[in-house]
């Protein structure tokens, strides 16, 4: 499991989850021991690493050198017309990647409250 570090991305999620106290890297090496657990506690073997740069290349560099089988990416909730359904970064990964690459949606309460917004009621 990788987890890259992109100082804007990071600082708003740590805003967001009103963290602005913990020190950005403690951030993200506490979300990798929490996914890592669980990973583990489902017999899923994991190795972690946290590496700072631009996303698309430490993917791709990452995934050569480990070597890995599969490159998973979250995918985001598609905001509305108009707005992409995956950012730049997993852009470049799925346009670069010499192995298969699976992009998994947001959890179903997001996608729920997402579709809920189109439905047309009588």
């Amino acid at each position: 499991m990788l987890h890259v570090l992109v100082n804007s991305e990071i600082t708003a999620a740590l805003r967001a989850a009103a963290c602005t106290g913990i020190p950005r890297p403690t951030a993200a090496e506490s979300l990798l021991t929490h996914v890592a657990r669980l990973a583990s506690d489902a017999g899923v073997p994991v190795r972690t690493e946290h590496v700072t740069g631009e996303p698309a290349r430490c993917v791709l560099d990452h995934a050569r050198s480990w070597p890995a089988d599969l490159v998973v990416l979250g995918r985001t909730s598609h905001l509305g017309p108009g707005e992409p359904y995956i950012g730049h970064h997993s852009q470049r990964i799925l346009e670069f990647a010499e192995i298969p690459v699976l992009t998994v949606p947001p959890p179903a309460a997001s996608t729920a409250a997402e579709s809920s917004r189109h439905r047309v009621t009588p």
